[in-house]
């Protein structure tokens, strides 16, 4: 989408020439600060994303045993990932997380099921642990704004947020990734 911005004066007369506002309305015109995204409608969501990292997201799928006990997690094993964002509103967390995908990079999502590509084992060394079927994820900081039709902001919000891609990753409570 092409933006064009206008000085206020242009834009004032602009509009009384339209018919579409009065003069005293067009003096004093509200309008979205440059760089942002928004259609001014309040259904859209702005959204900032920043502060992009890789993260292991943890999985459900876990196993443990006695120590010198081999463990493994077998191609085609499941495990349920869930990751987190920090908003109050559940539909701006759908354009929160499409923003990250896009500047990630990669596709993320709150949560997802991912499937062992490969077989993992590990050997449980004295100290005892687990073996964990989790994913690779994203961690992210971002900034969601809603305007008015008038192009007035009517919500911020700032947070956190950890999201999941489709990529398993099998780790050991002891020693990292397998």
């Amino acid at each position: 989408m092409v933006k064009k911005f206008f000085t206020t004066s242009a834009l004032a007369i602009a509009l009384v020439a339209s018919g579409g506002v009065g003069a005293a309305q067009a003096a004093t015109p509200t309008v979205v600060p440059a760089g942002t995204n928004s259609l001014c409608s309040s259904s859209n969501w702005d959204v900032g994303v920043s502060q992009v990292a890789r993260k292991y997201v943890k999985g459900n799928y876990r196993i443990s045993g006695s120590p010198g006990t081999t463990l493994s997690i077998a191609v085609g094993t499941s495990s349920s990932v869930t990751g987190t964002v920090s908003v109050s509103a559940t539909a701006e967390a759908g354009a929160i997380f499409a923003k990250a995908s896009v500047t990630a990079g990669v596709s993320l999502a709150v949560g997802r099921t991912v499937t062992a590509q490969y077989t993992a084992t590990a050997t449980v060394p004295a100290s005892g642990g687990y073996l964990e079927l989790g994913a690779e994820g994203r961690s992210f900081a971002f900034v969601a704004k809603r305007y008015n039709n008038n192009c007035v902001l009517l919500e911020q919000h700032t947070g956190t947020g950890l999201g999941v891609t489709t990529t398993p990753y099998a780790l050991t409570s002891w020693g990292g990734f397998k």
